[in-house]
């Protein structure tokens, strides 16, 4: 595990990854939002899912959601992440969900969905401790496709990023 422009990587394949590093990772977020008001842990993952970041910190610090995106390349990542916070969040902008956000990134827009709390325990751990196992709010941050659609709006390309998941509901148990 390596920080880089707050980011801690940390390779979810390796078993010992998260307990090894729990406490330095632990006292490196709490100086991260201690400085800036936010930090991003970025997850890397092999296999059909995708790396995911997420930040920790804009809740206590803003009063802001928490921020979570997937598979995408981290330097544009953490654009697109400091670009949301600079943007909306310290200007205590209301986020809404569905809505299109333009420019976000050069000529990229982007939405937001709020994700379901039963996906907290699996894409969230440190996010959850920081803020002392209670409840937070969490917006998914959705990029469009090829063709500018996002997912929930006719003719998306469901080929595009095809390991996302979307964190709004639960997959039914049937």
């Amino acid at each position: 595990m390596t920080a880089w422009r707050g980011f801690i990587y940390m390779n979810l394949s390796d078993n010992n990854s998260h307990s090894i590093h729990d406490r330095h990772t632990e006292t490196l977020i709490k100086k991260q939002v201690e400085e800036f008001g936010w930090f991003a842990a970025l997850f890397e993952t092999e296999g059909d899912s995708p790396s995911f970041v997420y930040t920790i910190g804009l809740w206590k610090t803003f009063g802001a959601a928490e921020l979570i995106l997937f598979g995408l390349p981290p330097s544009v990542i953490h654009k697109i992440l400091a670009n949301i916070v600079a943007e909306y969040v310290e200007t205590r902008t209301m986020i809404s969900e569905r809505h299109r956000y333009p420019n976000v990134l050069d000529d990229v827009d982007v939405s937001f969905l709020k994700v379901h709390p039963g996906h907290y325990p699996n894409y969230l751990g440190y996010g959850v401790w920081y803020n002392g196992r209670k409840s937070f709010p969490v917006f998914q941050v959705i990029v469009p496709d090829r063709n500018d659609r996002f997912p929930w709006e006719a003719e998306f390309d469901h080929s595009f990023n095809v390991n996302e998941p979307l964190l709004d509901s639960l997959p039914d148990d049937s």
